[in-house]
């Protein structure tokens, strides 16, 4: 997952796919949970063995916050026991337990790293830890706006072959991307055309809409070039044909679409909602209707009240 502002990145930025990809993986690895005595028991590790390949790299601020501190240089010890065999860094665990209750960043930069480093396993990956940190530092945690959940499987394809990809295959997948962030894990939403033609440039309502695009010329070519009748229609029948999509279909003016239903369980699903959404503007309207009404004669009244 990763907000909506980050489609902007895929059209328009040349590493814009990959930067959405490590702050997806930063942001995921963020939910597991851990603590401090495992994070430091971790770094000690890495620290000892920052020559092997089958360590991780400490970050440049771990390791050189390590270095200054002078007890943790014990080259013989390095956290194992005096036979050598078993890792039994308490001691040191201790001195950095006691250095990160007085030193809040370097309590949160090491649970941070050890986040990322545990994320390894349970996406079967590899990556610079470094390198995740500041493509999610970059961006922030840009609060407020829709986040986008993506497929696996699809990031990977991008990813793996984002430099064979050509613009229009990047502008399906920013369609396909700001659809996700209306849809969710909904079974369908309902939305409008020119909604979806916002999010496709991570944009989050239409309101905001004109101010970006002055903003951005970039963004604004790939709205002027791929929102047009013929090019966005034929982008969504695209997304329908490789199964980005599952349905999509129109009542009156709002589209409905999903990424999960079939186009006759949408239909039905559709069908309803276009119900139910009309006889709750029907009563809107009759309660409105009835407020006003009753506003006049409490006017009128007033009106005669005030004349004698």
């Amino acid at each position: 997952m990763f907000p909506l502002p980050l489609v902007q990145t895929v059209l328009t930025e040349r590493n814009g796919i990959s930067d959405v990809f490590k702050y997806g993986i930063y942001r995921m690895a963020m939910y597991q949970k851990t603590d401090e005595y495992n994070a430091y028991r971790q770094i000690i590790y890495c620290y000892f063995n920052i020559e092997s390949e089958k360590v991780d790299d400490l970050t440049d601020f771990l390791k050189n916050t390590l270095d200054e501190i002078e007890d943790i240089v014990d080259e013989d010890y390095r956290g194992f026991n005096g036979n050598g065999k078993n890792f039994e860094p308490d001691y040191l665990i201790d001195i950095l337990s006691d250095y990160g209750s007085k030193n809040k960043e370097f309590r949160d930069k090491a649970i941070e790293f050890h986040k990322l480093r545990q994320a390894k396993s349970t996406l079967g990956m590899t990556y610079s830890i470094e390198d995740i940190i500041i493509v999610y530092h970059k961006y922030g945690k840009m609060e407020g706006e829709p986040l986008v959940s993506v497929k696996i499987d699809i990031m990977f394809d991008y990813y793996n072959r984002r430099n064979s990809k050509k613009e229009y295959d990047m502008v399906l997948l920013a369609l396909y991307m700001g659809i996700k962030s209306i849809v969710g894990n909904k079974d369908f939403a309902a939305t409008t055309a020119e909604m979806i033609k916002c999010r496709m440039i991570g944009v989050k309502s239409p309101s905001l809409l004109q101010e970006v695009l002055k903003k951005n010329k970039a963004v604004k070519y790939f709205y002027d070039t791929y929102t047009t009748r013929w090019k966005y229609d034929k982008a969504m029948n695209d997304l329908l044909k490789y199964k980005f999509i599952s349905s999509e279909l129109s009542y009156g003016r709002r589209t409905y679409i999903s990424c999960k239903l079939s186009y006759e369980e949408l239909e039905e699903s559709a069908s309803k909602d276009f119900v139910d959404n009309s006889v709750t503007l029907q009563l809107k309207r009759y309660h409105a209707e009835k407020r006003a009404s009753r506003e006049r004669i409490m006017e009128m009244l007033q009106f005669v009240i005030n004349s004698h």
